[in-house]
């Protein structure tokens, strides 16, 4: 989990479906969130304004009270970093990069208050606990009183009580000032005067200068990241403490800590190519799925390098850590499940396509088509994403959406772009026709499917005349669609029934 600010939103996303939330004073049970998804059902309230507004009030507040309290040396260094993160989080606003869905925004707005009241931490008016879209595995404290998790790490979660851990972590990293003690820490080495002469050095040119600088900023870096590993284990300690007190789960933080383990491998899913991609008049070719690159053209990070960024230490030190600390039974003690996973699949995919990363909302709409072969909206979603690349594909752009065969890490990437590099352009046009007409259904009529439909034409034309309108739909209805109850039903037809009931 990060501690450093973001200055830029991830292409992600997310939406979630109503989490049912009962509350028995300040106590909340993992049985709170049982609920179960339909496969083709997407309902959610939209944004809720207020929420919106409180986060942009809460942002303009604390950065001034920020900017007011900093202090000599280097103001005018300070003063840029936290300009630049006061204008990163209005950016991601601006972005609908956060979930501000009410019965989410509930959960965890009850469980901070609960890690707060527990351990007598007096109540820090800039502290809020937001859930972002990004589909990224990640949490983080951004230093001035905003506490995130990704919906790409809530994906992941069992239940309400790891989700404390996790937001108990973050706690004490804002306790503790971790990010705010590092923007420091990295000002002063940059303004010190060994930094200064070695820069200077390098700009008249001095013999070996340049190698001195990149070593002096390396063994910071990697001083660095030892710093930021201690801190972790720090935190996971103040963390446990915090959680441990507000009475939730013990159990759950190794449960947490060993999902940490493997977070990356848990995304992917044998997406069985040659399944969803096997038509009776169009059957499944073996050279789709043959890889031309070897081994060599995979870049792994070297140990090195692996050294040099990692802020985190080795998971199973923390959980050495935790193991420590807990009795036998607090070990053992395991929490009920939450069912929030389907949920927040979808809304990662939506996110992807919103943001115009192809490739990811590709592989992510296949890996849910390939479990729930009946869910329409991830079968449009890879609909779209098939016309799309067609259309790249004729402009010459398919390289900007499918990753470099030394990006291609995750298992998962590494098949469907191998798939993308051996179709030909005849060969994407046949199966996007056949995905269409077997997996989309056409006939209904909102933003999707009209979408689909002048893309299609489009491509039947061989992209020579555009049909009018096209352009309008390629970041309209990924928005103005979720405003309906069911995703696949007409707002008119909507209108319709309510005043049918009236």
């Amino acid at each position: 989990m990060s501690t450093k600010a973001f200055k830029k939103p991830v292409q992600t996303g997310t939406y979630l479906f109503l989490l049912s939330i009962i509350f028995f004073g300040k106590i909340l049970t993992a049985q709170d969130c049982e609920v179960d998804y339909t496969a083709d059902d997407k309902p959610y309230p939209d944004n809720v304004p207020a929420l919106q507004d409180y986060s942009v009030d809460h942002m303009v507040q604390w950065y001034k009270v920020d900017l007011e309290s900093l202090e000599k040396p280097y103001l005018k260094d300070k003063e840029l970093f936290y300009k630049e993160r006061y204008e990163s989080l209005q950016f991601l606003l601006a972005d609908d990069y956060f979930l501000f869905v009410d019965s989410l925004q509930a959960l965890v707005n009850d469980i901070g208050e609960r890690l707060l009241n527990a351990n007598e931490i007096k109540k820090d008016e800039r502290l809020q606990f937001l859930v972002s879209r990004s589909g990224i595995p990640n949490a983080s404290c951004r230093g001035e009183g905003t506490i995130v998790i990704n919906a790409g790490l809530l994906i992941h979660l069992s239940s309400v009580d790891e989700l404390a851990f996790i937001l108990a972590h973050e706690l004490a990293h804002h306790h503790l000032d971790h990010v705010n003690k590092n923007i420091e820490e990295q000002i002063t080495f940059l303004n010190s005067k060994e930094t200064n002469k070695k820069i200077r050095d390098a700009k008249n040119e001095k013999e070996l200068a340049n190698e001195e600088l990149r070593d002096w900023l390396k063994v910071n870096a990697l001083d660095f990241s030892k710093h930021s590993r201690n801190d972790e284990l720090l935190t996971d300690s103040l963390g446990m403490e915090f959680f441990m007190k507000a009475g939730f789960y013990p159990g759950a933080v190794l449960s947490t800590l060993d999902l940490l383990k493997d977070i990356d491998n848990r995304a992917e899913a044998d997406l069985k190519l040659e399944q969803l991609f096997n038509f009776s008049d169009y059957p499944w070719k073996e050279e789709w799925g043959e890889s031309q690159l070897s081994g060599l053209s995979l870049v792994k990070i070297s140990d090195e390098e692996e050294e040099l960024y990692r802020t985190h230490p080795e998971v199973s030190e923390r959980i050495a850590q935790a193991k420590r600390l807990l009795s036998e039974q607090e070990k053992n003690d395991t929490p009920d499940f939450c069912k929030w996973k389907n949920q927040l699949e979808l809304e990662i995919l939506e996110r992807h396509y919103e943001t115009r990363n192809l490739f990811s909302a590709l592989v992510q709409g296949l890996q849910i088509a390939g479990l729930s072969p009946e869910n329409t909206y991830a079968n449009t979603i890879v609909g779209h994403c098939l016309l799309d690349l067609c259309i790249a594909r004729k402009k010459h752009k398919f390289g900007k959406y499918i990753p470099a065969p030394n990006m291609r890490m995750r298992q998962d990437y590494f098949e469907v772009a191998t798939f993308l590099d051996n179709l030909s352009f005849s060969a994407l046009k046949n199966l996007t026709r056949r995905w269409l007409g077997e997996h989309c259904k056409l006939d209904r009529e909102n933003e999707m499917e009209r979408a689909i439909k002048l893309k299609l034409e489009w491509m039947e034309n061989d992209f020579l005349e555009k049909p009018e309108g096209v352009f309008s739909y390629f970041q309209k209805w990924p928005i103005s669609i979720f405003l309906t109850q069911k995703i696949f039903e007409d707002p008119r037809e909507l209108s319709k029934k309510k005043k049918k009931k009236k």
